[in-house]
Parts: C-alpha cells; sequence; structure tokens
C-alpha cells in the first residue's frame, strides 16, 4: 500500500528530507511516496507548511481541484511564526501539528495515526503513547452502539498531547462515547492559542510537552485567562515531585499513563456531572 503526500510551501531542501523518509518507509507494510504534479490521482495526504500563506493557498488549489478537502492535513513547523494564525483557524477545521525538528520516527507514525482516524480504522483501550492496533479497534467496538446521553454531552474539552495515538485514542471515548466537543492541541503554543479563544469545561493536559511543560501551561491557564475550569495533568512518570507541582499550579487531578477508561470516566463523573 502506498500513499501519495503533497508537499504545500516547503522548499528543495525541506522537499529532500521528505523524500528520504519516504524511503525509508518502502521497508514498512505503509509506505510513503511524494505526490506527483504529473498524475492524475489527488493526494492522499497533505503536509502544510506553519507559516507560509503559499502552503494553504497551494492545499487549497489541489483540495479544488480533485475535490478531496476532506483529506488528511498535517501542518509542519516550530510553532513560533509571528502573527500566523493557526491553520485549523484558517481551514476551519481541526488540524493536527508536528513539531520540527522532524524525525522519521515521529513523522510517520504521525502520517500512520492520520491514515488510521481518517479511514475509521483507529489504534486503543488504555490511554497511552503506545498502543497496539487490536487494543484500539476494541475501544471503537466498544462504543459503536452510539454517542451517550449523559452529563457530559455537549460538554467541551481541550486534549494537550504530541502523541497523536493518545489524541485519537481521546477523541474516541471523549468525542463518541460521551458526545462532547473535543478540540486537540500537540503542543504548548497551540494550546494557548485554543485556550485564549474559548473557554473549555475540561482540559486534559500531558506534562512532558515539545515546547512549553504542562505545568507551566497550567500557571498560565489560572493566571493569564483566570479560569477556574478543571486541569487534569497526564504523565507517564509518578514522582511526588510532580505531584507537588501540578499542586502549585493549581492542577486539579494528576493521572499516571497508561490511563484506563474507567479512570477517564471517573474523571469526567468527578468534575462535569
Amino acid at each position: 500500500m502506498s500513499i501519495s503526500t503533497a508537499l504545500c510551501g516547503f522548499n528543495g531542501t525541506e522537499q529532500r528530507l521528505f523524500e528520504g523518509i519516504f524511503r525509508v518507509s518502502m521497508t514498512r507494510q505503509r509506505r510513503y511516496g511524494l505526490w506527483s504534479e504529473g498524475t492524475d490521482a489527488a493526494p492522499d495526504i497533505y503536509l502544510v507548511k506553519q507559516g507560509k500563506q503559499e502552503g494553504v493557498d497551494r492545499w487549497r488549489t489541489l483540495a479544488d481541484r480533485f475535490a478531496n478537502r476532506d483529506a488528511p492535513v498535517l501542518e509542519i513547523g516550530d510553532a513560533q511564526t509571528q502573527g500566523w494564525k493557526g491553520l485549523s483557524e484558517q481551514l476551519g477545521k481541526e488540524t493536527p501539528f508536528l513539531l520540527k525538528p522532524i524525525s522519521a520516527t515521529r513523522l510517520l507514525d504521525t502520517l500512520d495515526a492520520l491514515v488510521e482516524a481518517h479511514s475509521g480504522q483507529p489504534q486503543g483501550v488504555m490511554f497511552d503513547d503506545d498502543v497496539s492496533m487490536e487494543e484500539l479497534n476494541e475501544l471503537d467496538r466498544q462504543i459503536q452502539g452510539g454517542v451517550a446521553s449523559g452529563p457530559m454531552r455537549g460538554k467541551s474539552a481541550l486534549v494537550v498531547d504530541d502523541s497523536a495515538s493518545l489524541r485519537l485514542q481521546m477523541d474516541i471515548t471523549l468525542a463518541k462515547k460521551y458526545g462532547m466537543r473535543v478540540d486537540f492541541a500537540a503542543d504548548g503554543a497551540t494550546a494557548l492559542r485554543k485556550l485564549q479563544n474559548r473557554e473549555y469545561d475540561i482540559t486534559f493536559l500531558d506534562v512532558m510537552l515539545p515546547d512549553l511543560d504542562g505545568f507551566e501551561i497550567c500557571k498560565r491557564i489560572r493566571r493569564d485567562y483566570q479560569s477556574k475550569a478543571p486541569v487534569v495533568m497526564m504523565t507517564s512518570r509518578d514522582g511526588r515531585r510532580d505531584q507537588l507541582k501540578g499542586v502549585l499550579v493549581q492542577a486539579d487531578s494528576y493521572l499516571i499513563k497508561p490511563v484506563s477508561a474507567d479512570e477517564i470516566e471517573k474523571t469526567l463523573l468527578r468534575f462535569l456531572a
């Protein structure tokens, strides 16, 4: 299976980097390659460079040409471009973000997660950074009966985590099972932009992020945005020092990864019921 990927807004050096990474994927079951301008087939995935309006314009041109605006889009950049409106805002839909520097593993794993989400075959039952396809399919099967009509329906959540697979797991559970409106951020800068623009009923916040750590983000939520909505820290570390830091920045709860579905449900019932 080969997946064609259109690059939007990247220069020649960056294109060669992607070519090298895609060559690595040739040894995998799911392979990626650059989309060719000369083909009549539509790109399967679009990669758009952050901060480059010509990248967004290129995406629009191709997506309109092939009538596939619903194809997966991944924004790539450094999250520091001054005055840049996030791609999600420009496109009017939730768009994942990958922070530079790009590694082959991170890029290919993120693309895999996008393909799986788009095809309706997401990767889990434990909320962790590394889960099996069997676990994710089982989670999806468990909640195929329909969206719950309980007290969480219609509530809003922000999930801040740089793991694409964990974000997919949270999306499956929060949106499908509990009927919540969910936004996502893969780094601190994106999270702060979203928090500045709206108030969420609850925020799930990873401690270890590519730019700002979760404690700094939580501190800003309380200090700069004066938000009293619950903030739930998530981490793979269980040290008492981290839990103390969470208390100092006024976090409401602290979950240790891997987080079970039961723990997520208890947390939602505790703060939103």
